[in-house]
């Protein structure tokens, strides 16, 4: 078996799709996600390779946020967290199944109440695309 096929087996027994998990490092610190494809160990560890500075430098208390793509969460979870209380945060997302799993994800933090996802693509033109 290849050291990769290994090392996916392990990190499947660390991080089993359906288990809940919480991010264990970086400004995310404590926040839980539920582990689905594509996502578990990185998003466990912060986003590896993320610019969490830079973002934070440009983001204030009471902010709102709109965040294209809000996949599942990660970014939503940091821009409510960074915009506080008094902010808001619209998160875009097209796809029905990451809609679902980014819910999800917000649910499990009870300091979301900020977030607004909005089932839907964002483009600078009307009409529609695969």
């Amino acid at each position: 078996m290849g050291s990769m096929k290994i090392m996916y087996k392990i990190l499947r027994l660390l991080y089993p799709y359906g288990s809940i998990r919480s991010v264990l490092r970086g400004p995310l610190k404590g926040v839980k996600f539920e582990v689905s494809p594509s996502m578990g160990f990185t998003y466990a560890w912060s986003g590896i390779g993320l610019e969490w500075d830079f973002l934070a430098s440009k983001i204030r208390k009471g902010m709102t946020i709109y965040d294209i793509g809000g996949n599942f969460g990660q970014m939503a979870l940091f821009f409510s967290k960074m915009t506080g209380e008094s902010g808001k945060v619209v998160t875009f997302e097209p796809i029905p199944q990451l809609v679902r799993q980014l819910k999800r994800n917000l649910l499990l933090n009870t300091s979301c109440d900020n977030v607004e996802v909005i089932n839907s693509a964002v483009s600078d033109k009307n009409g529609k695309a695969s």
